[in-house]
């Protein structure tokens, strides 16, 4: 049986997944897609409590470039700053005591965190 064959019963068979799909009229087939785009997925909860001291981040609407940047980086580094879009080299790049980049935009931002109460 080839794997497109319909069984006896006149289904759709399909030798490949080893299954029997019921044949759908065109009526059937355009209702059941009309009630699947009105359904709403179920929002996600957050399944975990995150400690109060985290930052959540914006993600960049160039993130794509961003990655591309990283790879084509040819410089050692840890990872890649998603705020002045520049390596991390180590540590040692890091404002001391914090996850901040030592950059521009990080000093700025580890200033604000700081003064929010």
């Amino acid at each position: 049986m080839a794997a497109t064959d319909f069984d006896k019963d006149g289904s759709h068979f399909d030798s490949t997944r080893r299954s029997a799909l019921p044949r759908l009229s065109m009526e059937e087939d355009v209702k059941r897609n009309s009630e699947a785009k009105h359904r709403r997925p179920t929002p996600l909860q957050p399944t975990q409590e995150y400690p109060p001291d985290w930052v959540p981040i914006q993600v960049p609407s160039n993130l794509e470039e961003m990655f591309q940047n990283w790879a084509e980086c040819d410089e050692p580094n840890v990872g890649w700053c998603l705020m002045c879009n520049g390596p991390i080299r180590s540590v040692d790049d890091l404002i001391p005591g914090t996850n901040f980049h030592n950059c521009e935009s990080g000093r700025a931002f580890e200033e604000q965190t700081r003064a929010e109460p």
